[in-house]
């Protein structure tokens, strides 16, 4: 956690409340274990400011996630398959 909190709840009011945020923020590695104690992984997905992040971010933001160690199923869900069951209509 982040230096003089305790729960993982006050790293989320530190960071402004957005725990999704805390996931690809590049800012302090293992923030994204943090959220999955948080929630679990089928609630999370991949979001992003396209196209008004810099491409810099994007890919930056991808490859931490690729890179957290995910089980394959976790990680597809998570750029893709959670989203899917939220707006199926998406999926054609």
């Amino acid at each position: 956690y982040l230096a003089g909190t305790d729960t993982i709840m006050e790293v989320i009011r530190e960071a402004g409340g957005d725990a999704d945020t805390l996931l690809v923020s590049g800012h302090n590695p293992g923030l994204g274990d943090m959220l999955f104690e948080l929630v679990a992984p089928d609630h999370v997905l991949f979001g992003s400011d396209y196209p008004f992040a810099p491409e810099q971010t994007m890919t930056g933001s991808i490859k931490q996630l690729k890179e957290m160690g995910l089980e394959p199923e976790v990680l597809k869900g998570i750029e893709r398959d959670h989203a899917l069951k939220l707006f199926p209509q998406l999926a054609n």
